[in-house]
C-alpha cells in the first residue's frame, strides 16, 4: 500500500469513529435515526426535518410546527 492510501484509511477510519462517538454522547458529529418529541410542547417531530434557520441545515435540527420552537436533531431546545 502507498502513503497515500493508508493516509486516506486512517481519515476514513477517524471520520467513523467521530461519528460512532458523537452518536453515543449526542453531539454534533453523531446520527440520531430516532424520532424526537418537541421539548415545549411534546409533539414529534417530523422524520425529515426541515429548518427555518440557515445554522439548522448544518447541525441538523428542526422546527416544531406546532409551537415554533427550535430543535436540534436529539430534540433539545436551541437558544437563539
Amino acid at each position: 500500500m502507498t502513503i497515500v492510501a493508508i493516509a486516506f484509511f486512517a481519515l476514513l477510519l477517524a471520520g467513523l469513529v467521530l461519528v460512532i462517538y458523537g452518536t453515543a454522547v449526542k453531539n454534533k458529529w453523531g446520527v440520531n435515526l430516532d424520532g424526537s418529541l418537541c421539548p415545549r410542547c411534546r409533539a414529534a417531530m417530523p422524520a425529515i426535518r426541515g429548518p427555518e434557520v440557515n445554522g439548522a441545515v448544518v447541525v441538523g435540527g428542526s422546527t416544531c410546527h406546532n409551537c415554533g420552537c427550535e430543535v436540534d436533531k436529539w430534540g433539545r431546545e436551541v437558544s437563539k
